[in-house]
């Protein structure tokens, strides 16, 4: 079969630098402005590999979206004989490449590219999707890969600002709606007297206001997996899963070769222990209660508890008693809001005793507060609460 490419790019000028790559292999190709005129080529031709430019539009005349490319590439590897086609992804912007090109690798892309294509790179990259040997008949010769050095030889600096970090220079973590990462980051650079400090999952959960529907080695799996191809990519460096986060005896903790630091503290403020230990006071004798008096009432959970919810909170609580189950993951997709929102909603409502996790993960109503109050009652549900999101 001749070798043909599919082309999927909304760009006059990039198809054209496209296809003069393609010309010069002596592949043949066709090209669609939008997804929906890409499949109706792959229902009725035989491709040998797809360039994917990941901001496409979905239809002719809609605007271009970053997450169209994934949409696209997850519906390929389901499509019937076109699971296993090669889909080489292609974006023009360095600042979206850290966050497209892990989740681009995952759902199935061959190879990530960073726009400009400058030399050989998309003929050396294409000849690799297909599997055909890079010889001189089929490319120039080029220079030799530089071999990679070791991430741990030598003292590595990580830089925690208020919406990224950087290692080596390099950003390895963007903010992308949950700030959960900076706060891991922030706690895992403190020090104590043996060394950066190390902190259980579960304990991090717990100041998160995560569960076990939502696990912080969920976040901390990405940054390791971006570190790794940053540091190849921009630094020449060999950088392992766990050459920046470690885990084992006790948690998680930074390797002794990073120099952690949070951008605009002072140069020794990361550096103490995290619980300082504290003067030790003698507790000064309790007077006996009266045998009539009755003890004081706890103010601050009695007006947590008629607290009214908010609407976020509304909807979790109608759709539990409706009998629905609910995971994390549904509802911050329903609800549109960042992370960091939808775990404070969920900590509040436990704190409350109103809902719990089930140990499959979904959540359910207690069933305290639901033979205590039944549906919707008791938990200030305020008609006047007009919050929005």
């Amino acid at each position: 079969m001749t070798t043909r490419a599919l082309v999927i790019d909304n760009d006059k000028m990039a198809v054209e630098e496209l296809t003069d790559v393609l010309d010069s292999l002596q592949h043949g190709y066709d090209c669609a402005r939008s997804h929906d005129q890409a499949w109706k080529l792959l229902k009725k031709e035989a491709y040998s590999y797809i360039l994917l430019e990941m901001s496409t539009p979905a239809r002719s005349g809609r605007r271009s979206r970053r997450e169209n490319g994934l949409n696209f590439i997850g519906q390929l590897r389901r499509f019937p004989g076109r699971e296993g086609l090669p889909v080489i992804a292609m974006v023009g912007e360095r600042d979206y490449v850290i966050d497209l090109a892990i989740p681009a690798l995952r759902v199935g892309a061959a190879h990530f590219l960073e726009k400009p294509l400058t030399g050989d790179k998309l003929d050396r990259t294409i000849l690799e999707a297909l599997g055909l040997p890079l010889t001189p008949a089929t490319l120039a010769p080029a220079a030799r890969s530089p071999k990679l050095a070791p991430f741990r030889a030598g003292r590595r600096e990580l830089v925690i600002y208020p919406d990224h970090a950087e290692l080596c220079g390099v950003t390895v973590w963007t903010d992308t709606g949950s700030l959960d990462m900076r706060e891991i980051l922030i706690r895992l650079s403190k020090r104590n007297a043996t060394g950066y400090v190390r902190i259980k999952g579960t304990n991090f959960e717990t100041l998160l206001g995560r569960d076990a529907s939502n696990p912080v080695g969920r976040p901390i799996k990405d940054l390791r997996d971006r570190a790794t191809l940053m540091m190849a990519k921009y630094r020449a460096l060999k950088c392992g899963k766990l050459d920046v986060i470690n885990r084992g005896g006790g948690g998680y903790y930074l390797n002794e070769w990073i120099d952690a630091r949070v951008a605009d503290e002072e140069p020794a403020a990361h550096m103490v222990a995290e619980d300082p230990p504290k003067p030790e006071v003698k507790a000064k004798p309790r007077p006996e209660p009266r045998p009539e008096s009755k003890p004081a009432p706890d103010r601050k959970k009695a007006s947590r508890d008629v607290r009214p919810l908010n609407r976020r909170q509304k909807w979790i609580m109608e759709q539990l008693e409706g009998g629905l189950r609910l995971r994390f993951k549904e509802i911050l997709r329903y609800m549109g809001v960042n992370r960091s929102t939808v775990n404070r909603d969920l900590k509040d409502l436990r704190d409350r005793g109103l809902i719990t996790t089930h140990a499959e993960g979904y959540y359910v109503r207690t069933r305290r507060e639901k033979q205590r109050t039944g549906p919707c009652q008791g938990t200030a549900l305020a008609d006047n609460d007009r919050e929005v999101h």
